[in-house]
């Protein structure tokens, strides 16, 4: 799924039909967590640790956004980041 920086990933990927999990929406449980394949992460969370922010790998949809104009992340069900 693409978004840009004006949705959080998780509205974007409600919005598209798609399910994801969300306990707290204030980025402290994780259970949101999604891959990113591509773009840059504006984290804004509390869960991930300082070397996960770093690699911009994962994101927490609950919470954070994109920094550029596009952010492309993995939703495939049965997918584990963590």
């Amino acid at each position: 799924m693409i978004f840009g920086s004006d949705h959080l990933p998780l509205i974007a990927a409600v919005g598209a039909g798609r399910t994801a999990a969300a306990r707290l929406r204030r980025g402290l449980c994780g259970t949101c967590q999604v891959g990113v394949l591509q773009g840059e992460v504006d984290h804004l969370d509390a869960a991930l640790t300082k070397a996960e922010r770093e690699a911009g790998t994962v994101v927490l949809t609950c919470c954070s956004r994109s920094r550029g104009d596009r952010l492309i992340l993995d939703l495939r069900p049965g997918r584990a980041y963590r």
